[in-house]
């Protein structure tokens, strides 16, 4: 028989399933850009601006898509802040 799911479950269920796909090395290159800020801890208007800046952006069938590896390179080149310690 079926279980009955308290909504609580589902929705953390459904977001195990969704880190677990956005971390899965094969899409690793590509992202759907309403995906980016589930995937870097930064605000969907941030995400875009920066993608968009880094020429990270591509358009495909009417998707829109970041490539990450584009996205990371802009944001250590113009972001990182150096070491104090040194």
């Amino acid at each position: 028989m079926a279980r009955n799911i308290e909504i609580q479950e589902l929705e953390e269920m459904e977001n195990e399933k969704i880190i677990k796909q956005y971390m899965n090395p094969g899409r690793s290159k590509y992202i759907r850009q309403v995906d980016g800020p589930k995937v870097y801890p930064m605000g969907r208007h941030s995400f875009d601006k920066i993608a968009r800046q880094a020429g990270a952006v591509i358009k495909v069938c009417g998707m829109v898509l970041v490539d990450t590896q584009l996205f990371d390179k802009f944001l250590d080149d113009n972001f990182r802040e150096e070491s104090s310690l040194l």
